[in-house]
């Protein structure tokens, strides 16, 4: 319910225009008066699809990890703020680059700590999953999309001797060129909707979107 709370309030501030660090302030002095939220961590991430500019932010949560389009792998920078509520001040912004095919995946610290390792091994361990699923691909999805095979592989490696902690993972992949938005005016008739679904099926294949997401987004 906490987590809710502090998602709608921070999707409300970058909605209102304010940028990455001044958002995180605003969402640090709400969590003031939101007991059952002190100590929360967050990575912030604003991804520009046109140019490929991430500006990001981390308070007191663990670096973003870049997958590039080869297959390397590696945490970006961060200079940590402190967790929400703990009257320390924001993190500053900072500022990355994605090129065509390079993946950003942030995750909760749930994925990469367990009682039988270590945070560094645990960070390593990410990286090496990460990159080998973007690199190599999967033998049991051979069509998925690059951010789901990155997402799937990542967890399933990572919590094969189980987990305590939440565990969630969201990625995001920047294509070039971007397709031009699928627009289509046709009759309410039954007739034109196979035509609907090969035109649909065609543009969500440019996008990358897997076999799965193209059959759901047309039926």
């Amino acid at each position: 319910a906490a987590m809710g709370q502090l998602r709608a309030v921070l999707t409300e501030c970058l909605l209102e225009g304010h940028g990455v660090s001044d958002s995180l302030a605003r969402l640090d002095r709400f969590v003031a008066r939101v007991p059952s939220a002190t100590a929360t961590t967050v990575c912030l991430a604003v991804l520009d699809p046109d140019t490929g500019r991430v500006v990001y932010a981390c308070s007191g949560h663990p670096p973003p990890l870049l997958i590039t389009a080869g297959g390397r792998a590696g945490y970006l920078q961060v200079r940590q703020g402190a967790p929400l509520g703990t009257a320390g001040g924001p993190p500053p912004e900072q500022v990355a680059w994605l090129k065509s095919g390079d993946v950003l995946l942030v995750y909760t610290d749930g994925l990469i700590e367990s009682p039988g390792r270590s945070l560094p091994a645990g960070l390593d361990e990410l990286r090496a999953h990460a990159a080998q699923a973007l690199f190599h691909g999967s033998g049991r999805a051979p069509n998925a999309a690059a951010v789901e095979r990155v997402c799937r592989l990542s967890l399933e490696r990572m919590t094969r001797d189980g987990y305590d902690d939440d565990v969630s993972l969201i990625a995001a992949q920047l294509i070039s060129p971007i397709p031009p938005a699928f627009e289509a005016r046709l009759s309410a008739s039954p007739e034109i909707l196979a035509g609907l679904r090969r035109d649909l099926g065609s543009w969500l294949g440019e996008t990358g979107a897997s076999d799965e997401d193209i059959w759901r987004v047309q039926l």
